[in-house]
This record gives C-alpha cells, sequence and structure tokens, in this order.
C-alpha cells in the first residue's frame, strides 16, 4: 500500500526532558485517522474473498469485519510517522537516536492519541579558536650537522656505531652518490639540510595541526546522552553474545 502524502489534521504538544530525551505528545482527530482507515479499507477490499460475494461487491460491513484490523494497522504505520515526520520539519528537531511510537488510545471522542519519543542531537559548543594556546611552528626547521651526517652515513651504508666523520668523506665519494648535480661535500651537504630541513617542518606542521585539533576538542562541549551511550553499551554487548 502506497503512504499518503498529504498534510494531515492534527495537534502537538513538544516536551523536551534532561538529557536532551524529547517527547512530543499528538492527538489526530477522529475525522483524519478515519479517512486514512477508510482508503485502507477501499483498498485491502478490493482483493478480498467474501463468501458469496465477488471481490470488491461485498457490502462495506462485511468488508471491515475482514480487512479492518490489518486496514486499521496500515493506517496506523502510515499515518503516525507521516506525522511525526512533519513535526520533525516544523519544529526543526534533530534526532540523534530512532523515533519510538506508541500509540496512547483510539476513540470517537477523542480521536487517535500518539507519543513520539527520541534524543535530540545535542547541542556541541566549539571552541573559540582565537583563544586557543598552541605554539606556532617555525617557518622553516633547523637542521644540525650531526642530524645531516646521520643521514649522509645512511647514503653511505654506514652505520651509526662505525662512526663516520665529515672529514671521511671526499668529493669523489659525494659524486658517486649520484644525487642529482652534486660533485662536493659542500653541495652533498646542502642538499641533505635542505631535504632533512623541508621533511621536519612538513612535520612539526601537521604536529601544529594536531595540538590545534586537541586543544579545540578539549575546549569544546560535546556532551554525550544517556540514552545513547545505554543503545552503544546494548549494541556492543550483544555484538559480543553473538560472537560467543
Amino acid at each position: 500500500m502506497q503512504p499518503h502524502t498529504h498534510s494531515h489534521d492534527f495537534t502537538y504538544k513538544v516536551e523536551k526532558g534532561k538529557d536532551y530525551n524529547t517527547t512530543i505528545k499528538v492527538t489526530v482527530p477522529y475525522l483524519e485517522y478515519n479517512s486514512v482507515f477508510e482508503g485502507a479499507v477501499s483498498q485491502l477490499g478490493q482483493n478480498v474473498k467474501i463468501a458469496g460475494f465477488r471481490p470488491g461487491k461485498a457490502p462495506k460491513a462485511k468488508i471491515i469485519e475482514a480487512v479492518g484490523s490489518k486496514a486499521a494497522n496500515h493506517a496506523l504505520d502510515h499515518l503516525v510517522p507521516e506525522i511525526a515526520e512533519q513535526i520533525l520539519a516544523k519544529e526543526n528537531l534533530n534526532p540523534i537516536t530512532q523515533l519510538e511510537y506508541a500509540v496512547e488510545g483510539l476513540s470517537i471522542e477523542e480521536g487517535l492519541k500518539f507519543t513520539v519519543e527520541f534524543v535530540l542531537y545535542p547541542e556541541i559548543k566549539l571552541a573559540n579558536l582565537d583563544k586557543l594556546k598552541v605554539k606556532l611552528p617555525a617557518e622553516k626547521a633547523e637542521v644540525s650537522d650531526a642530524e645531516i651526517l646521520t643521514v649522509i652515513s645512511r647514503l653511505f651504508d654506514k652505520k651509526e656505531d662505525e662512526g663516520l666523520k665529515w672529514l671521511d668523506i671526499s668529493d669523489e665519494m659525494a659524486a658517486e652518490l649520484k644525487i642529482d648535480d652534486v660533485a662536493t661535500v659542500a653541495e652533498l651537504k646542502a642538499k641533505v639540510a635542505d631535504r632533512l630541513a623541508s621533511s621536519k617542518t612538513v612535520e612539526q606542521q601537521r604536529k601544529f595541526e594536531d595540538d590545534v585539533l586537541n586543544a579545540a576538542i578539549e575546549d569544546s562541549t560535546l556532551p554525550v546522552p544517556a540514552k545513547l551511550l545505554d543503545s552503544r553499551i546494548e549494541g556492543m554487548v550483544n555484538e559480543y553474545k553473538s560472537k560467543i
């Protein structure tokens, strides 16, 4: 069956409780509910088989007797969530949990009464980025002679404990590495120093970004509703049970 998509006649009240728990109490006039119910009866009655009558030709009372319970369920299944969605849109409510419906009553006098319960998306208070105390990195990282020599030692496949010194390196050795146009020890030192500085600068920038992010998270407020936490714990427990 296709759900109704038109606007419905109803009244409602939104109640916001603690920890972002929210309840919407809805009342739908009986005539509004009955029009949806009648539509479901009409559609279901076209194919129902009733002894002594051709399909769709039985008296309305007989059709309701045969499909009334199913038609009522169809009416509620379509009417309740549609109205809930209309209210959420109108009130600009953003649930973080699934909507929980509960029919409270249905009568000609009071109409259809139902509630919708959910947890609102918590209010996130972001930190003031202008007031974060994070040390800015240097525009270009500094590199020591010892660091440069360590890299060059690796280029010559020398281990740190072998103690390679600058005096051990000749221009011929530097040229044999065939690194770009390097022909002397001085050029090799400059080339390695530049690459090391660039690498350390990138590393410092990434650390700075991580520090800013961590400081922003620390100074921000991100509440976790208890109901959401309980739901997550229950899911983890059920997952663990299924594994064992």
